[in-house]
């Protein structure tokens, strides 16, 4: 039950339950109802009683408090419980179910400002980037160039490259070896011939030389 049929169906109840109350009963019920000025009490009807006491004291309110002065009054019969209990059970539904709402409430509100201080405790960069469980990510280095050392020899010679593991040596150009061998010329030949003969000329000598010798041991 909404809180605005709670006060239509209240209204009615009251107006019943002060009926029922004596003359002593009701002035005795008006004068602990502090809240209502005395002027507004004083001279209105029963009937009009009811209006004012929800007006100034609200539904909820008003059925604890006419119950609580139902008992020291004390007017306990089923005249005046009759239409009282009924409300007074209603209103305790109510109160319970407006807790639960408001601490479903509260732990929605908790839950909410606890999740966004975790997300506020939390590094900014750790929302943006994924962590590796090996570790952090050393950014890449860029390769630096190397300057080029080679040097270009002025002249002739070719452009050495330099080795990473260290100078190269430049390239010697292999030197020719002098060919010694001397071609003979035209008059080898002649020079040649002569030697023969003269060779031969002095065996022939030499021969005749030991015909001689021979000849002179035979005389």
């Amino acid at each position: 039950m909404s809180l605005k049929a709670l006060e239509k169906g209240w209204k009615a109840a009251l107006t019943n339950i002060l009926e029922h109350l004596t003359d002593s009963q009701f002035s005795k019920l008006l004068f602990k109802l502090d809240k209502i000025p005395q002027g507004k009490k004083a001279g209105k009807a029963r009937e009009q009683i009811p209006q004012i006491i929800i007006e100034y004291y609200g539904p909820e309110e008003s059925i604890s408090v006419i119950n609580k002065e139902m008992m020291q009054i004390p007017r306990k019969d089923a005249a005046v419980q009759g239409p009282l209990i009924p409300f007074v059970k209603k209103l305790k539904e109510l109160r319970q179910k407006n807790k639960a709402t408001t601490s479903k409430s509260a732990a929605d509100s908790g839950s909410a400002a606890k999740k966004r201080k975790l997300a506020a405790d939390q590094p900014k960069s750790c929302k943006a980037d994924k962590t590796d469980p090996a570790g952090p990510v050393k950014p890449k280095q860029k390769k630096t160039e190397k300057p080029n050392l080679t040097l270009k020899p002025t002249g002739s010679t070719k452009t050495s490259q330099t080795d990473p593991a260290g100078p190269v040596k430049p390239k010697q150009k292999k030197t020719e070896k002098p060919n010694l061998t001397l071609k003979p010329t035209g008059s080898t030949k002649t020079s040649q011939g002569q030697s023969a003969a003269v060779q031969s000329g002095k065996m022939k000598t030499a021969a005749v030389k030991k015909a001689s010798k021979k000849k002179e041991s035979n005389l």
